[in-house]
């Protein structure tokens, strides 16, 4: 019951963001500016998405390959991370990332083997986050600020890491949350630990496809922000910056996967930036529509799918 009450309220939060922005900004601006979509960028976004999936596959696919496994085919997993994308648009915080250890089992690799290569891919896509983070922090923030998120996206990674590394951080996984189903990620250290022992450059590898990732994740704010006819005059590097800010920011568990904080954020660094208000609304309220409609488009399709 009480799990039902938590998404409830992050749901009610998330409401209230979006229509407290939407009332700060003007329900009037935005829609006038939505009313002046124009396909093509639209569709351009919906090329990008997909881009992002393919890179996304890639980068598994490429943590995958030191391991003695049968081989995955690229297209699967593309379309294992297209649902993976889909499933976290409706799940608070980064737990629906996680679904892809569930399509990964489907192929015969062993759960403790799939779990540490998700949370590695994970974990290095935050860390590129926080590097180009660090540099916008002191950009939009008060030094005071900057340093508190600095510090508490350090902290943030340094327990994860803590968890995962030391052997007392791992005991008190498999007792506390784990529990009796911690025999199933056997495996899952000595995967995670082999990739910093034999595979650093794959680690590199990685990162360098992170790193794209996030330059397409700039794109799609840049593209939605030219479907409305706004040519902003913000680098391609500071929007990948304020991307990896939002994204860090999306993190605090109180909306649903970031919904509302994401948008807030963004208001306010491009305000910083002279951006209106109601442009940044805008182009948001589509990247929304460009989640969320594919998110439901693809979970529809794996459902017809399932039942076919």
């Amino acid at each position: 019951m009480k799990k039902y009450i938590k998404q409830i309220l992050r749901v009610a939060v998330s409401v209230l963001l979006i229509y407290i922005l939407f009332y700060k900004v003007g329900f009037k601006e935005v829609y006038e500016n939505l009313l002046t979509v124009n396909p093509f960028y639209l569709a351009l976004m919906i090329v990008v998405v997909f881009m992002s999936f393919l890179i996304t596959s890639i980068s598994i696919k490429v943590l995958l390959s030191p391991l003695k496994l049968r081989k995955l085919r690229l297209k699967k997993l593309v379309w294992y991370s297209m649902l993976t994308y889909a499933i976290s648009r409706f799940i608070p915080g980064r737990i629906g990332d996680l679904s892809l250890v569930y399509f990964l089992k489907k192929e015969d690799i062993p759960i403790g083997k799939a779990s540490a290569i998700v949370l590695m891919d994970r974990i290095i896509m935050f860390f590129v986050h926080f590097i180009l983070a660090s540099f916008g922090f002191f950009i939009f923030f008060p030094s005071i600020v900057a340093i508190r998120l600095t510090c508490i996206s350090i902290l943030i990674f340094v327990v994860l890491i803590f968890f995962i590394i030391w052997k007392k951080g791992r005991g008190i996984v498999k007792k506390y949350i784990l529990r009796k189903h911690s025999e199933m990620f056997t495996g899952f250290y000595r995967t995670f630990s082999s990739y910093f022992k034999h595979y650093k450059h794959i680690l590199l590898i990685n990162m360098g496809l992170s790193l794209v990732k996030v330059l397409f994740f700039g794109l799609m704010i840049c593209f939605a922000f030219f479907a409305i006819n706004q040519q902003i005059s913000v680098s391609i590097l500071t929007i990948m910056i304020i991307s990896s800010i939002t994204n860090i920011l999306s993190l605090i568990p109180i909306t649903i996967s970031g919904l509302g904080v994401r948008e807030t954020s963004a208001v306010f660094m491009f305000s910083e930036l002279g951006v209106l208000p109601e442009f940044t609304m805008s182009a948001y309220i589509i990247l929304l529509f460009i989640r969320y409609v594919s998110s439901g488009i693809l979970l529809l399709v794996w459902t017809w799918s399932k039942k076919h």
